[in-house]
Parts: C-alpha cells; sequence; structure tokens
C-alpha cells in the first residue's frame, strides 16, 4: 500500500538509538510505503572522544553523535532489511546500487 507522505530529511537508522534491527525495520516500512526507492544508513570506523578539530556540517562544530553511540554494520543492516522485504513480498529481490 503506497501512502502519500510530506517527508524531507533524513533517518539515522542504524545509529544509535536507531540502531535496533525493529528501528531498521519501521523505518524501511516506513520508507516503502512512501515510495521511496533506497534506505541509507551511516556509518563511522572512529569515533574519537575529543576531536582536536571543529566539525564542520553543524553550527557549534561538535558532531551530533557521541563517539559512544552504538553503530549497526550498514552493509548487514541493510542486507538484512532487503531479505526481510522480499520474504514479505514487498519487493522482487534485485539488489541496486546507488
Amino acid at each position: 500500500m503506497r501512502r502519500s507522505c510530506d517527508v524531507t530529511g533524513t533517518a539515522r537508522a542504524g545509529i544509535g538509538a536507531g540502531a535496533d534491527p525493529a528501528v531498521v525495520d519501521a523505518v524501511a516500512v516506513a520508507a516503502d510505503d512512501c515510495g521511496f526507492a533506497t534506505l541509507w544508513v551511516g556509518e563511522h570506523v572512529v569515533m574519537v572522544d575529543r576531536p582536536a578539530s571543529r566539525y564542520p556540517y553543524s553550527r557549534d562544530g561538535v558532531i551530533a553523535v557521541p563517539a559512544q553511540a552504538d553503530w549497526l554494520d550498514p552493509m548487514i543492516a541493510v542486507e538484512f532489511r532487503r531479505c526481510r522485504l522480499v520474504a514479505g513480498g514487498r519487493r522482487d529481490g534485485r539488489a541496486t546500487a546507488a
């Protein structure tokens, strides 16, 4: 079932409180219902407690995600969700690369 959605922005699936398979599921299903073609999740190999330089993408120079936040492996998270969409009959199983 497709529905009309007023969605502008991104979801932090796989990061912090979103680092939970149930959250990834809910975000992916809602995005699919809204007609989104892709689901993007973030990743960082290294997070530091006290960076020596300012984070360039925030006004205060501090990254919004603390170094102690949980992060799901992005490839495993999206593949897990893709398999669940296919098993639930929502998709045909073909993966696409962005």
